[in-house]
Protein backbone atom coordinates (compact mmCIF):
# COMPACT_ATOMS: atom_id res chain seq x y z
CA UNK A 1 0.00 0.00 0.00
CA UNK A 2 1.40 3.41 -0.97
CA UNK A 3 1.62 6.29 1.47
CA UNK A 4 -1.22 8.10 -0.34
CA UNK A 5 -3.47 5.05 -0.23
CA UNK A 6 -2.68 4.52 3.44
CA UNK A 7 -3.51 8.16 4.19
CA UNK A 8 -6.80 7.98 2.28
CA UNK A 9 -7.75 4.77 4.08
CA UNK A 10 -6.91 6.39 7.41
CA UNK A 11 -9.00 9.49 6.65
CA UNK A 12 -11.91 7.34 5.45
CA UNK A 13 -11.79 5.25 8.63
CA UNK A 14 -11.60 8.40 10.76
CA UNK A 15 -14.63 10.02 9.11
CA UNK A 16 -16.58 6.77 9.30
CA UNK A 17 -15.68 6.34 12.97
CA UNK A 18 -16.81 9.86 13.87
CA UNK A 19 -20.14 9.49 12.05
CA UNK A 20 -20.76 6.09 13.61
CA UNK A 21 -20.01 7.43 17.09
CA UNK A 22 -22.50 10.27 16.63
CA UNK A 23 -25.13 7.83 15.40
CA UNK A 24 -24.41 5.49 18.32
CA UNK A 25 -25.11 8.30 20.79
CA UNK A 26 -28.55 8.75 19.20
CA UNK A 27 -29.18 4.98 19.19
CA UNK A 28 -28.47 4.87 22.92
CA UNK A 29 -31.59 6.99 23.49
CA UNK A 30 -33.85 4.55 21.64
CA UNK A 31 -35.91 1.76 23.17
CA UNK A 32 -35.73 -1.87 22.14
CA UNK A 33 -38.12 -2.16 19.20
CA UNK A 34 -38.43 -2.27 15.43
CA UNK A 35 -38.65 0.93 13.43
CA UNK A 36 -40.09 1.01 9.91
CA UNK A 37 -40.27 3.60 7.17
CA UNK A 38 -43.05 1.45 5.71
CA UNK A 39 -43.85 -2.14 6.77
CA UNK A 40 -44.95 -3.15 3.29
CA UNK A 41 -42.94 -1.32 0.62
CA UNK A 42 -43.45 -2.24 -3.02
CA UNK A 43 -41.17 -5.08 -4.17
CA UNK A 44 -39.47 -4.99 -7.59
CA UNK A 45 -37.25 -7.76 -8.96
CA UNK A 46 -34.48 -6.77 -11.33
CA UNK A 47 -34.93 -9.96 -13.39
CA UNK A 48 -38.55 -9.20 -14.20
CA UNK A 49 -40.19 -9.86 -17.55
CA UNK A 50 -39.72 -7.10 -20.09
CA UNK A 51 -36.16 -6.29 -19.07
CA UNK A 52 -33.49 -7.65 -21.42
CA UNK A 53 -30.70 -9.89 -20.18
CA UNK A 54 -28.04 -7.17 -20.38
CA UNK A 55 -29.83 -4.81 -18.01
CA UNK A 56 -31.45 -7.44 -15.79
CA UNK A 57 -28.00 -8.24 -14.37
CA UNK A 58 -27.12 -4.61 -13.80
CA UNK A 59 -30.14 -2.81 -12.34
CA UNK A 60 -30.22 -3.74 -8.66
CA UNK A 61 -29.78 -0.03 -7.87
CA UNK A 62 -32.54 0.94 -10.30
CA UNK A 63 -34.94 -1.66 -8.88
CA UNK A 64 -34.15 -0.54 -5.31
CA UNK A 65 -34.80 3.07 -6.23
CA UNK A 66 -38.01 2.09 -8.04
CA UNK A 67 -39.31 0.34 -4.91
CA UNK A 68 -38.84 3.50 -2.85
CA UNK A 69 -40.34 5.79 -5.50
CA UNK A 70 -43.43 3.63 -6.08
CA UNK A 71 -44.01 3.23 -2.34
CA UNK A 72 -43.73 6.96 -1.66
CA UNK A 73 -45.62 8.25 -4.70
CA UNK A 74 -48.10 5.35 -5.01
CA UNK A 75 -47.44 5.49 -8.76
CA UNK A 76 -46.46 2.60 -11.03
CA UNK A 77 -43.43 3.39 -13.16
CA UNK A 78 -41.62 1.35 -15.78
CA UNK A 79 -38.21 0.03 -14.81
CA UNK A 80 -36.74 0.82 -18.22
CA UNK A 81 -38.03 4.40 -18.00
CA UNK A 82 -36.02 4.75 -14.79
CA UNK A 83 -33.00 3.13 -16.47
CA UNK A 84 -33.21 5.62 -19.33
CA UNK A 85 -33.70 8.48 -16.91
CA UNK A 86 -30.51 7.59 -15.05
CA UNK A 87 -28.63 7.07 -18.32
CA UNK A 88 -29.62 10.60 -19.33
CA UNK A 89 -27.59 11.80 -16.33
CA UNK A 90 -24.60 9.71 -17.45
CA UNK A 91 -25.57 7.23 -14.79
CA UNK A 92 -23.86 4.01 -15.87
CA UNK A 93 -20.22 3.44 -16.75
CA UNK A 94 -20.80 1.18 -19.74
CA UNK A 95 -17.12 1.20 -20.77
CA UNK A 96 -15.79 -0.28 -17.53
CA UNK A 97 -19.13 -1.88 -16.55
CA UNK A 98 -18.65 -0.89 -12.91
CA UNK A 99 -22.17 0.07 -11.94
CA UNK A 100 -24.42 3.07 -11.43
CA UNK A 101 -23.18 6.46 -10.27
CA UNK A 102 -25.07 7.37 -7.13
CA UNK A 103 -25.43 10.97 -8.29
CA UNK A 104 -27.56 9.81 -11.24
CA UNK A 105 -29.88 7.89 -8.91
CA UNK A 106 -30.30 11.00 -6.77
CA UNK A 107 -31.13 13.14 -9.81
CA UNK A 108 -33.58 10.54 -11.14
CA UNK A 109 -35.39 10.48 -7.78
CA UNK A 110 -35.78 14.26 -7.89
CA UNK A 111 -37.55 13.89 -11.23
CA UNK A 112 -40.33 12.07 -9.37
CA UNK A 113 -40.53 14.70 -6.64
CA UNK A 114 -38.48 12.60 -4.22
CA UNK A 115 -35.70 14.02 -2.05
CA UNK A 116 -32.55 11.91 -2.07
CA UNK A 117 -29.03 12.26 -0.71
CA UNK A 118 -25.94 10.15 -1.39
CA UNK A 119 -23.49 9.33 1.39
CA UNK A 120 -19.98 8.03 1.75
CA UNK A 121 -18.68 6.91 5.16
CA UNK A 122 -22.19 5.51 5.75
CA UNK A 123 -22.00 2.75 8.33
CA UNK A 124 -24.31 0.43 10.25
CA UNK A 125 -25.40 2.94 12.90
CA UNK A 126 -25.78 5.83 10.46
CA UNK A 127 -27.99 3.79 8.14
CA UNK A 128 -30.06 2.66 11.12
CA UNK A 129 -30.63 6.25 12.27
CA UNK A 130 -31.71 7.24 8.76
CA UNK A 131 -34.42 4.58 8.91
CA UNK A 132 -35.49 5.66 12.41
CA UNK A 133 -35.80 9.20 11.01
CA UNK A 134 -38.16 7.94 8.29
CA UNK A 135 -35.82 7.55 5.32
CA UNK A 136 -35.50 4.55 3.05
CA UNK A 137 -31.87 3.56 2.50
CA UNK A 138 -30.44 2.24 -0.75
CA UNK A 139 -27.50 0.36 0.72
CA UNK A 140 -24.39 -0.61 -1.26
CA UNK A 141 -23.09 -4.11 -0.58
CA UNK A 142 -20.37 -6.39 -1.86
CA UNK A 143 -21.49 -9.47 -3.78
CA UNK A 144 -19.75 -12.38 -5.57
CA UNK A 145 -20.41 -10.57 -8.86
CA UNK A 146 -19.18 -7.20 -7.65
CA UNK A 147 -21.33 -4.43 -6.20
CA UNK A 148 -24.97 -4.82 -5.23
CA UNK A 149 -27.68 -2.55 -3.86
CA UNK A 150 -30.73 -3.33 -1.74
CA UNK A 151 -33.54 -1.36 -0.13
CA UNK A 152 -33.50 -1.09 3.68
CA UNK A 153 -36.89 -0.17 5.14
CA UNK A 154 -36.77 -1.30 8.77
CA UNK A 155 -34.34 -1.74 11.64
CA UNK A 156 -34.41 -3.69 14.90
CA UNK A 157 -32.77 -2.23 18.02
CA UNK A 158 -31.91 -4.60 20.89
CA UNK A 159 -31.88 -4.23 24.69
CA UNK A 160 -28.37 -2.78 24.64
CA UNK A 161 -29.29 -0.10 22.08
CA UNK A 162 -27.35 -1.90 19.36
CA UNK A 163 -28.54 -2.51 15.81
CA UNK A 164 -29.65 -6.15 15.63
CA UNK A 165 -30.33 -6.02 11.91
CA UNK A 166 -32.32 -4.58 9.02
CA UNK A 167 -35.52 -5.44 7.19
CA UNK A 168 -34.83 -5.30 3.47
CA UNK A 169 -35.96 -6.00 -0.06
CA UNK A 170 -33.22 -7.56 -2.21
CA UNK A 171 -34.08 -7.17 -5.91
CA UNK A 172 -31.40 -9.55 -7.11
CA UNK A 173 -32.51 -13.12 -6.55
CA UNK A 174 -35.34 -14.58 -8.60
CA UNK A 175 -35.97 -18.03 -7.10
CA UNK A 176 -36.89 -17.56 -4.36
CA UNK A 177 -37.64 -13.84 -4.28
CA UNK A 178 -35.76 -12.14 -1.45
CA UNK A 179 -38.46 -9.78 -0.26
CA UNK A 180 -38.99 -8.88 3.40
CA UNK A 181 -35.69 -10.45 4.43
CA UNK A 182 -33.97 -9.82 7.75
CA UNK A 183 -30.29 -8.98 7.37
CA UNK A 184 -28.43 -9.35 10.66
CA UNK A 185 -25.84 -6.78 11.67
CA UNK A 186 -23.12 -9.41 11.27
CA UNK A 187 -24.25 -10.18 7.72
CA UNK A 188 -24.48 -6.48 6.94
CA UNK A 189 -20.98 -5.69 8.22
CA UNK A 190 -19.52 -8.56 6.21
CA UNK A 191 -20.88 -7.06 3.00
CA UNK A 192 -21.33 -3.30 3.38
CA UNK A 193 -19.39 -0.86 1.22
CA UNK A 194 -20.17 1.95 3.70
CA UNK A 195 -22.00 3.91 1.01
CA UNK A 196 -25.63 4.50 0.19
CA UNK A 197 -28.48 6.84 -0.60
CA UNK A 198 -31.29 8.04 1.64
CA UNK A 199 -34.73 8.50 0.11
CA UNK A 200 -37.33 10.70 1.80
CA UNK A 201 -40.76 11.68 0.58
Amino acid sequence: MTVNNFFLSFVRALFLGIKELKAKIILHKLNKQEYFVNKHPVYINQRQKGVDTYWSKRICAIASLQMAIETLTKRKIKTLDLVNGCLAFGGYDIVTDTGWYHSSLVEAAKGYGINAQKYRFFGLNSQAISIVNGDFVLSSLESPNGGHMILLYGVRIDDNHNVEGFWAHDPGDYKPLRKNIFLTSKEFLQRTKFQGITIHG
